[in-house]
């Protein structure tokens, strides 16, 4: 089997080293690896559009020619975004980013022949896809205090911390506490909020649960409000998210939805974030893409 796998190589040469790790699991199973480095922001993008457009006209299937991604939630969603401009694909996952929320939604262990096995004999599966302003996404959009702590992440701190710079930009969020309110508009319903988060996975930033009732597979999103928006709020909601509390807040308000449109009172609109990366302002239109994107589970999930 052939694997062409997109990679970063700005991620650093701990990250290369672990890659390394799983090239070599992939060539012990006999799979031949092409490197497809990127070099600009888009490069990923193009390369799965590519590849899957070039693998469709040549009647190819993913039995004989397999796309990964090796990097973070960020550069997976560019790769995902190539794949819905080509109207389709399937996709593996080598997870070397901060968080590797995909990783863990997928139940993907982290040794390197487990990741070797997914995406050498893994199960394609289809996915839900968000479309956020006609761009997609795969896990969450917020806006409110979340976007605005990555927005102000500093990324020489992220390199060095990882984590420990997006905690910084939160605490620094949470003294300055001047959110503006939004207008949420679900399903026709509307809400005002300082703080929403559109899931489309179980997860957020990590291992901790936002939205228990929806996951990657699921046909809705699960949209998470705060009632309340003041430092003590914050707090409590921040300290939820690290120690896995979110099922036992009362400040949470939590809505099934297919269509979302969220607008900020704020004159230049608020900053929003996209699987984890900073990606504009509002205002915000919020569909879903169902069933066209795979990606390659593990046959034995890491959680099972």
């Amino acid at each position: 089997m052939d694997v062409s796998i997109i990679f970063n190589p700005a991620a650093g040469n701990r990250q290369k080293k672990r890659l390394d790790c799983i090239v070599d699991a992939l060539n012990a199973a006999g799979a031949v690896v092409t490197i497809l480095p990127t070099h600009q922001a888009g490069d990923a993008e193009r390369y799965a559009y590519d590849f899957t457009h070039d693998a469709r006209k040549s009647g190819v299937t993913s039995d004989g020619k397999r796309l990964a991604v090796a990097g973070g939630d960020g550069t997976i969603n560019e790769a995902i975004n190539g794949l819905v401009r080509a109207e389709g694909g399937a996709l593996g996952i080598i997870p070397l980013g901060t968080a590797n929320v995909l990783a863990l939604e997928m139940g993907l262990a982290s040794h390197p022949q487990a990741i070797a096995d997914a995406i050498l004999h893994g199960e394609e599966t289809a996915i839900s896809i968000g479309l956020v302003n006609n761009r997609a996404f795969f896990l969450m959009v917020g806006v409110g205090f979340d976007s605005q702590a990555v927005a102000n992440v500093d990324l020489q701190l992220k390199r060095w911390t990882g984590k420990g710079a997006y905690a910084w930009s939160a605490l620094k969020t949470w003294v300055k506490n001047k959110l503006p309110l939004l207008d949420v508009t679900i399903d026709g319903t509307h809400y005002s909020t300082t703080t929403v988060v559109v899931s489309n996975a179980q997860r957020y930033g990590g291992a901790s649960i936002l939205a228990p009732d929806t996951d990657l597979t699921s046909p809705s999103f699960e949209v998470c409000m705060l009632k309340e928006s003041g430092r003590r709020a914050l707090l409590t909601f921040a300290f939820a998210l690290a120690f896995d509390r979110v099922a036992s807040l009362k400040n949470l308000i939590h809505v099934h939805a297919h269509h979302i449109t969220i607008r900020s009172h704020a004159d230049h609109g608020a900053p929003v974030q996209v699987d984890g990366d900073a990606a504009g302002k509002t205002p915000l239109n919020i569909t879903l893409l169902d069933g066209k994107i795979s990606l390659f589970y593990p046959r034995v999930r890491a959680d099972a």
